[in-house]
């Protein structure tokens, strides 16, 4: 609450209040939900909302978007209402903030925070108008009384919630939808002051009426011009001022009653005046931090923005600390300091703690805000208010001089003592056993917990001190030796037919213990008769007669009263040592029973005690829940008195107190009741044979006697007798391998031993357990027959013996009836299938299996599944048994697993071929999968008529394969292949409700301009659909087609185009392109378009040639213009679906001319090539007329996998294999505009990899391997004086002596000559007559047996010389 005029538009919300009148600023949360017209409901967290349907919101997560979006403001203007957590300036902010469910429809993609949103719309949560200003105010104020701190050394931090341990300050209040703030500011500092000087902390904390100063002293009171109730108050400060002069109420006498107006002062009673207020110097920090150390808390205020109030944690901080106007400093929100922190863990700066208004909830740190000293003119005006001073005294004892406690149980005894200053408390001395007491010196308070050594009497002796003197108090602690703890344990033992031995554990601290023994658990005789009721108590009255009590209050409202007995009244205890005892009654109670509530919580204790025999004994502590319960606690029938001592961890009411005694004579045996027993053990003779006892213990000691221990019992033996066999269970008929049971017993006192002594059964196949005489017995196979198995029984008295026979029938042996297979599935298919077995109870098993994974068996049904993940494609194979006693067998069941069908892949090239000027042929390569392809030819490379506008549109297609570009790509929408109007890909949907697809396009709005708006869809059944778009600037497209309202779109079992031509609006920027699809329809959409009229999308296929549908890898395309430019793509298909489209080619047709002449391709010599080395080369060939060549082509038989051929530039590649060893054969022919050439053959020789060069290649074509050393370059294998290499000069047979290059002549002068030659060498004829000069003559290419006439002189010498290649010339 502001105690100052706002001036303009704060923090892009707040406007000004009424003048003079502000400090109004309520729970923003309350405010939020009124606002919107909303029922809030205050309470200390910060309140709930409840929206018109009855949903109940928490009201600070509502106003922080954190809950509720469909009821929030931003709601109605088409907004989500989210929570945003945003670290600012070293501390959190936690606030709502809207964002557009339709960004584009709404002009906009920003998120904006909602009190920003109220503003914009002229809706703030609330206004205020300009006010006065501050020196038209200043007249009118009071000039405030200004306190002066002198200078004193100041802690680093101070808290008044933890001053010592100790809070001076109650909880955070909630001041809801109303502007009272200021009410609060000054009641928290009201409350600190008092607390303070009254030394009050913790839940002895005042809490005084803030409805008292906002409507008492302000609205229907003598300060109504300055402040009063929802309206605020000025910068007076008058609410601290009417604190000195008439006082204040406490709240329960006027509540706040979530700051509803009351119409008058509801409280007219007495009232605490205080006895002074004072404002703190404008700015000073010190003097600030003294007065709330001094006072605990004082009264200040701040200019709040949004950042304030969605304050979460960390250090709030903003800019806005100077004090220019001092007290008058511009604020609007009243709120109290309670400390500070010189050193917060976030650095930057000392901060004050300061307390708010707003519920638990509202400030982020459970109310409280840790802000920077001079943030949010928090220094400017601060105040104080003085409760008065209390004249000094010296210290004096208020507290009792003596206190009972009991020996193990911890007794608390509370030391007060008065004076001014508070005196200090301190235990100097004591008579008691150390390490068994504490003393806290600031509380008062002694725990004692005595030991047994402490019983009798123990003093204290404590002092108080302060600057007045010492005062000394010594108190006494009579100390009763506790009854002993029960046994933990009791038994019988040695137990004969008329006696038996009783015993139990040992109690530390047991002088001796008691026994009782009786013939029934509860040692009464019984007879029938219901219990009665010893002591009845409701409580009618708080002082009830023959009760005593110490310390105690009471109840007299729900749920604090228990509702068993009639009474008003229950007791309520609730300080640790608080007590209560019954009046006497008569002996013979068994049960104690009463209610207790547990107010808060679980945790406090009763310590229930019983006077027994004229002493107190512990009977048990009750630990009491939190809530209402009834509690039961068991009895000495010799009890007259019960005894309650309190140990509060929480408050508890007491009521409904019964004593209950069961009618019946006692029932012990004679001289076992409340038998004396020194020691832990006790013989009980002269008891009957056979029957059944009861016995129980108590440990006692000076002190009295222990509760009982738990009852025992034990059955005295009957009448020795020898064993007898019941009923021979034989014969037994079983099955080998199946479960055969059977039981033998035997009678007799004592109870006999079982035992198996002998049997011709199988070892291992038969169990006994003697103590139930059961007998298990799974036969083998080879037991077939009859076994007997032979038992004995035995006790003292003598034997018995019982043989039992088994006939033992065979097993037959298991066969499988079920399951063999084979199967088939797919990958991701389950198959099922039952395996089954005949056979005496065969066991099924799954032994081994090939599969990964996705398989399951249930061997006692033999269901068996099967989902094979991809990995498992192929034949998977499962391997079954089925064993019983007789045998085991093996089935091996296989299941085929195919691999999940897929569309097949585009081809990967695409190319022309057979052009002329009417037509080319189309061809690509072949995609593995595809079952036929589709052929797309036309005029231009995107298909469409062009010539007029550019789609705007991205992805207009979704031939991304994704929704790319698509802002509002909704559920239910997918990119799919299966059917496209064009392309590979478009929209499918089978809506389940309303279903948006958009895309904003950007445009130019003149309201001239023509735009054409067109789609396709294909909508075969029921459901609707339609277009739904807007312009950016909020407008409807213009047309009646194009507005929300238009009428739905028709059936189309075929894809159907909507084109609408429109003018935008002028000034708009963007259209909202987007098409509805609603429940129930299925719908394809495809190919949107906007641009300018005049274009469009309009398909440019040759006709014939869209989609087409070609079985093969080529398709003739005829009907074409002659040197026009065509393109053309291709898609795969099969059963599947349809592949995407390959890469675009394109072709321009020829010319229309005269026919002229066919391309010639060139020659091409003989190649060779070796294995796994790449041979290529290029093709040529000349046209005599000079056309263009337009394309080669390439046959043979040779796998076309290790070659490959380029049409367009004749380039070839080949990379034979072992194969292709040999002579490989390959025919090429070059096309232009006159036709096709005659083919040439191009051969390739290939050789293995080691016959890399013309030699080894050689001996390769001799049949021998190149890499053998009889075939080296050196070697002469076949003798006849010539090496390899110069058989290979000569291509002779290097493997054949008479296969050699050698001279035969007809006549002695050699005129004519003839020698074996061969077609692969060149011959010259070299040779000299007179040996001075040498001739060459050429012989040519050799023919085998090539004879030569000389035309040299008679006389010469000379040789033939042998050529790889004919000479150049």
């Amino acid at each position: 609450m502001s105690k100052r005029a706002v001036w303009g538009v704060l923090a892009g919300w707040l406007m000004g209040l009424a003048a003079v009148q502000v400090h109004a600023v309520p729970n923003p949360a309350a405010a939020y939900a009124e606002k919107l017209g909303y029922a809030y409901s205050p309470d200390e967290t910060g309140g709930t909302v409840t929206t018109p349907d009855g949903t109940v919101l928490d009201a600070w997560d509502f106003f922080r978007g954190k809950v509720g979006s469909e009821y929030a403001y931003g709601a109605q203007y088409g907004y989500d209402t989210v929570n945003r957590r945003v670290e600012t300036n070293g501390y959190v902010q936690s606030f709502a903030v809207c964002v557009p469910k339709d960004p584009l429809r709404k002009g906009t993609t920003e998120e904006i925070p909602l009190l920003d949103l109220m503003w914009l719309n002229g809706e703030p949560l609330w206004e205020y108008s300009s006010g006065a200003t501050p020196a038209a105010l200043e007249p009118i104020l009071k000039t405030a009384p200004l306190k002066t701190f002198p200078k004193q050394e100041l802690p680093s931090s101070y808290d008044s919630r933890n001053v010592g341990g100790l809070s001076y300050i109650g909880p955070i209040r909630n001041q809801g939808g109303c502007g009272s703030c200021y009410s609060f500011g000054a009641a928290a500092a009201a409350e600190g002051s008092f607390n303070v000087a009254m030394n009050r902390t913790g839940s002895q904390c005042v809490d005084f009426s803030e409805a008292y100063i906002a409507w008492c002293l302000g609205t229907y009171g003598a300060y109504s011009s300055h402040f009063g109730g929802c309206d605020g108050a000025d910068y007076e400060y008058a609410e601290l001022e009417a604190l000195t002069v008439e006082g204040i109420c406490g709240e329960n006498q006027m509540p706040y009653n979530s700051g509803s107006d009351p119409g008058y002062c509801t409280y007219s009673g007495t009232t605490t005046v205080f006895e002074s207020w004072a404002r703190v110097p404008s700015g000073n920090i010190d003097a600030i931090k003294t007065a709330i150390m001094t006072y605990g808390v004082v009264d200040a205020a701040v200019l709040t923005d949004n950042a304030f109030m969605n304050y979460d944690t960390g250090v709030y901080d903003n800019n806005n600390n100077d004090c220019n106007d001092g007290y008058y400093e511009t604020t609007d929100h009243a709120i109290s300091l309670v400390g500070w922190d010189d050193n917060p863990p976030e650095g930057g700066g000392g901060v004050f703690i300061l307390r708010n208004s707003w519920g638990t909830s509202g400030t982020g740190e459970g109310g409280y805000m840790r802000i920077r000293t001079n943030a949010a003119v928090v220094h400017c005006a601060v105040c104080y208010i003085e409760y008065g001073e209390a004249a000094e005294t010296a210290p004096t004892f208020t507290s009792g001089t003596s206190f009972g406690a009991t020996t193990g149980v911890a007794r608390t005894h509370t030391v007060t003592a008065s004076g001014n200053p508070a005196p200090t408390l301190k235990l100097q001395s004591t008579t008691a056993s150390a390490g068994y007491y504490t003393f806290i010196t600031n509380t008062g308070v002694l725990t004692y917990q005595p030991p047994a050594a402490d019983a009798g009497s123990k003093t204290f002796t404590f002092t108080a001190s302060n600057s007045l003197g010492v005062a000394t108090q010594t108190v006494t602690a009579t100390v009763t030796l506790a009854p002993p703890a029960a046994p933990a344990a009791i038994w019988a033992s040695a137990t004969n037919t008329t006696d038996f031995t009783a015993a139990w554990s040992s109690v530390a601290d047991a002088t001796g213990y008691r026994l009782d023994v009786g013939t029934n658990s509860s040692f009464t005789t019984g007879g029938g008769a219901a219990a009665t009721n010893l002591i009845s108590e409701g409580f009618a009255s708080t002082s009830p007669s023959g009760w005593t009590f110490s310390g105690v209050g009471s109840y007299s409202s729900s749920p604090y009263v228990g509702t068993l007995l009639s009474g008003t009244y229950s007791i309520k205890f609730d300080t640790t040592g608080d007590s209560g005892t019954t009046p006497t009654f008569a002996t013979g109670a068994t049960n104690l029973q009463f209610w207790a509530y547990g107010n808060g919580g679980s945790g406090s204790t009763f310590a229930i005690s019983g006077l027994v025999d004229s002493a107190w004994t512990l009977v048990d502590t009750v630990e009491i829940a939190q809530n209402g319960a009834t509690y039961n606690v068991a009895l000495d029938p010799a009890t007259t008195q019960i005894g309650f001592y309190f140990t509060k961890t929480y408050n508890c009411a007491l009521d409904d107190v019964i004593v209950q005694a069961s009618l019946g004579d006692p029932s012990f045996v004679p001289g076992y009741s409340n038998r004396t027993v020194a020691g832990t053990s006790q013989s009980v003779t002269g008891l009957t044979a056979g029957a059944t006892y009861y016995f129980r213990a108590r440990a006692v000691n000076g002190g009295g006697s222990s509760p009982n221990t738990s009852v025992a019992n034990v059955t005295t033996l009957a009448t020795l007798s020898a064993p007898v066999f019941g009923a021979n269970p034989g014969p037994v008929a079983a099955t080998a391998g199946v479960d055969a049971e059977f039981t033998v017993s035997a009678s007799g006192v004592p109870a006999p031993t079982l035992a198996l002594d002998s049997t011709t059964a199988a070892v291992d196949s038969y169990d006994f357990d003697a103590g139930t005489g059961d007998v298990l017995y799974i036969a083998p196979q080879g037991d077939a027959g009859t076994k007997t198995f032979s038992f004995s029984a035995v006790n003292s008295q003598g034997s018995a013996y019982q043989t039992v026979t088994v006939n033992v029938a065979a097993a037959t042996a298991p066969a499988f009836t079920g399951g063999a297979g084979p199967y088939s599935t797919t990958a991701g298919v389950e198959v099922a299938f039952t395996v089954s077995a005949s056979g005496t109870a065969p066991t099924l098993a799954l032994q081994s299996q090939t599969a990964s994974n996705g398989y399951s068996f249930t061997p006692a049904t033999g269901a068996f599944t099967y989902t094979p993940p991809a990995g498992d494609v192929g034949t998977q194979t499962f391997t079954f048994t089925a064993a019983n006693a007789a045998g085991t067998v093996t089935q091996i069941t296989s299941v085929s697993v195919a691999a999940v069908p897929t569309a097949p892949d585009a081809p990967t090239s695409v190319w022309a071929s057979a052009t002329n000027a009417a037509g080319f042929t189309a061809a690509w390569s072949a995609s593995a999968g595809a079952t036929s392809y589709r052929l797309d030819v036309g005029t231009n490379e995107t298909f469409s008529a062009g010539g007029g506008s550019v789609n705007l549109m991205s992805n207009a297609g979704f031939e991304s394969g994704d929704s790319t570009s698509w802002t509002k790509f909704e559920t239910e929408y997918a990119v799919v292949s299966t059917d496209p109007q064009e392309g590979t890909y478009h929209v499918a949907i089978t809506a389940s409700g309303t279903r948006d697809l958009m895309q904003p396009v950007a445009i130019t709005g003149d309201g001239v301009t023509e735009y054409e708006v067109s789609f396709w869809y294909k909508k075969p059944g029921s459901g609707n659909c339609r277009i739904w778009a807007t312009w950016a600037s909020g407008g409807q497209v213009s047309g009646d087609d194009l507005t929300p309202d238009v009428t739905y779109l028709p059936v189309a079992s075929d894809w159907t185009k909507v084109t609408y031509t429109v003018v935008p609006q002028s000034g708009a920027n963007t259209l909202n392109f987007e098409v509805r699809t609603y429940s129930g329809a299925t719908v394809s959409w495809d190919n949107f378009f906007v641009g300018t009229a005049g274009g469009g999308s309009t398909p440019s296929y040759v006709s014939g040639y869209s989609n087409r549908t070609v079985s093969g890898t080529s398709e003739s395309v005829t009907g074409l213009v002659a040197e026009a430019g065509y393109y053309f793509r291709v898609r795969a298909v099969n059963d599947v679906g349809m592949s995407g489209d390959s890469s675009v080619a394109s072709v321009t047709t020829l010319a229309e001319s005269v026919p002229g002449t066919p391309p010639v391709v060139d020659a091409i010599p003989a190649q060779t090539a070796n294995v796994g080395s790449l041979f290529d080369y290029t093709v040529t060939a000349t046209a005599t007329d000079g056309d263009p060549i337009l394309a080669y082509g390439c046959s043979s038989t040779v796998d076309t996998n290790v070659w490959d051929f380029d049409v367009n530039t004749g380039y070839f590649d080949f990379e034979p294999t072992a194969v292709q060893l040999g002579t490989n054969l390959f025919d090429f022919t070059a096309t232009d505009k006159d036709g096709a050439s005659a083919a040439v053959q191009m051969s390739v020789k290939v050789y293995s990899a080691a016959a890399s060069n013309e030699f080894t290649q050689w001996v390769e074509d001799q049949e021998e391997d190149p890499v053998d050393p009889d075939f080296a370059e050196g070697a002469d294998i076949d003798g006849d004086g010539q090496t390899t290499y110069e058989e290979y000069l000569a291509d002779t047979d290097p493997a054949a002596s008479n296969s050699v290059l050698r001279l035969e002549g007809q006549s002695a002068d050699l005129t004519e000559f003839s020698f074996p030659a061969s077609p692969e060498r060149f011959y010259q004829f070299v040779y000299t007559a007179d040996l001075s000069s040498t001739q060459t003559n050429d012989i040519g290419w050799g023919v085998p047996g090539m004879v030569v006439t000389s035309t040299v002189p008679g006389t010469w010498f000379g040789t033939i010389r042998v050529l790889l290649d004919e000479p150049a010339e």
